[in-house]
């Protein structure tokens, strides 16, 4: 039971401080202010997280690592470049748009990272790029794209999707649903498919 409310209380001490992060940057908080968001000591935080860095790290890492692992389920059972383009779309959008602190945390405190932290999230970043870019080159190979530049192109379809982050709301003008249906369509014309 005992390691069941560690867990707990950790996962708490990581939504505060990315509310924290979210509001107020990473500099603008302190731990005194993260342990007063849950009613907690300052010095007590010390007992699961060893600083504001580590916390910081975890939630641009594990947020990372989760978009990964939810690209690679919605490739599962897509056999072609056209169907995994569209999946990986969808699967960019719904994240950003349901993450959105975490996506806006870790996009403007990736600064504040020292190594090895700030090498395995590059990695990490590095590595979900890399799928895309494979996607839009089998693409080519197979005659279903007609995209010049597969690097450049999946880093537009990647920032493009990034920016839901800033601006969607589940209550706009736009459902998710149709936001996603006009993205791929785009994503699907810009590689000439």
């Amino acid at each position: 039971m005992g390691d069941v409310k560690q867990v707990e209380r950790k996962a708490q001490i990581l939504q505060a401080a990315l509310a924290l992060f979210a509001e107020r940057g990473y500099y603008g908080t302190s731990m005194a202010d993260i342990a007063a968001s849950i009613d907690m000591r300052a010095s007590s935080l010390y007992n699961h997280y060893s600083s504001k860095h580590e916390l910081l790290a975890t939630i641009m890492t594990h947020s990372q690592m989760d978009l990964l692992a939810a690209h690679g389920a919605a490739l599962a059972g897509k056999a072609t470049p056209t169907q995994q383009l569209a999946a990986s779309m969808d699967c960019h959008l719904t994240f950003h748009a349901q993450r959105q602190q975490e996506v806006l945390v870790a996009n403007r405190e990736v600064k504040m990272l020292q190594d090895p932290e700030r090498t395995m999230l590059t990695q990490l970043r590095r590595d979900y790029v890399s799928r895309w870019v494979n996607i839009l080159e089998r693409g080519n190979a197979a005659g279903e794209f007609t995209c010049e530049k597969p690097r450049l192109t999946a880093y537009a379809l990647i920032d493009m999707g990034i920016g839901v982050a800033i601006w969607y709301r589940a209550d706009g003008e736009y459902s998710l649903e149709e936001m996603i249906a006009h993205y791929q369509d785009m994503a699907l014309r810009t590689v000439g498919a």
